[in-house]
């Protein structure tokens, strides 16, 4: 058994790497029978453990703004409140907390509603009795770009290795998407493997242009492809929100520092009385209590508020599976 839940591991491990690589290219990498790695691969997409999905770049498509939000409830409604920031079409992750606030949520918006956002929405939300939204500055990791550290550097490397978590974030100076273009995206929203003969068939291009067009919206950092799965899947149960103070002068250079460590899934600066938030997991509370206790950029910190993560109702646009599929732009 100790054998196939490794098997499982590397598995996701090389689908966080390419989401589209296929099990004759995976099962060569992690040196495995073809046959063996396409049926646990299936199990896993089959059972909604994992799910491969893409995810637009929100400052493309739709010329977005993207806020964290922190929210307090009343007690007793914290899952009311977190079940609908989920269900919002904009939202790209949402979390049920631990500590000072109950949830949090990172939202994408149009520039022209943010007042909209901020004023009434919200306000509106049942449970919610005081929430602060963030305008994110810059993002120094998504989790595209998490690497768990399942794989070693060769087989990353075969696998595509920085082709895709290099691809740039920020966007907002470049073309709108095409007609075509934007049908793909909404194919591979719903299903990240979807073939490229059915993918041709509904953008009404050639197998090979559909190719073409997918290799290069991937590179320019037109749409990320996301294994979206529990860390636990990967050994790694206990998640925790840490929201950070630290002077903006020395923000790059802890942000940096922070960026070494694996256990980081996602860090982003912010506008506001914390100016980083961090997301990070560990296979057991010890180990983030070693990280809190040992990690050397948290010294350079005004100050630090950890939450543990109790449930994501939502991971990189994807509603966790009890709520179903709600995804479009």
């Amino acid at each position: 058994m100790s054998d196939v839940r490794s098997l499982d591991r590397r598995i996701l491990a090389a689908l966080q790497v390419d989401g589209r690589a296929s099990w004759a290219k995976i099962a060569g990498v992690l040196g495995e029978p073809e046959r063996t790695v396409a049926r646990r691969g299936a199990d896993l997409i089959g059972s909604g453990l994992v799910r491969v999905r893409a995810l637009p770049n929100p400052r493309k498509i739709g010329r977005t703004e993207q806020f964290v939000l922190k929210a307090s409830c009343s007690p007793g409604t914290a899952g009311i409140a977190a079940a609908a920031l989920a269900r919002r079409t904009d939202s790209l992750f949402t979390y049920l907390l631990t500590g000072s606030a109950d949830c949090a949520a990172e939202i994408s918006v149009p520039a022209s509603k943010v007042a909209e956002l901020t004023v009434r929405e919200i306000g509106t939300i049942p449970g919610i009795t005081s929430a602060a939204t963030y305008p994110v500055l810059t993002h120094y990791r998504t989790m595209h770009q998490w690497d768990p550290e399942i794989l070693n550097e060769e087989e990353k490397t075969q696998l595509g290795g920085a082709a895709y978590s290099s691809a740039p974030t920020d966007l907002g100076g470049s073309d709108a998407l095409g007609k075509e273009d934007r049908i793909l995206v909404q194919a591979l929203m719903q299903d990240g493997r979807a073939s490229y003969e059915n993918l041709g068939r509904a953008s009404g291009l050639s197998v090979q242009t559909v190719q073409r067009r997918i290799e290069r919206m991937r590179q320019d950092g037109t749409l990320y492809l996301r294994a979206v799965f529990e860390p636990a899947l990967v050994g790694l149960p206990v998640e925790a929100l840490l929201w950070v103070r630290v002077p903006f002068p020395h923000l790059e250079s802890v942000a940096s520092l922070v960026l070494e460590s694996s256990a980081v899934r996602y860090a982003a600066a912010l506008a506001g009385d914390f100016q980083l938030v961090v997301d990070t997991v560990f296979e057991s509370r010890s180990a983030l209590y070693d990280y809190l206790r040992n990690s050397d950029w948290i010294a350079r910190t005004q100050s630090l508020e950890p939450a543990l993560v109790l449930e994501a109702l939502k991971r990189s646009g994807t509603l966790a599976a009890h709520f179903g599929d709600s995804q479009g732009f």
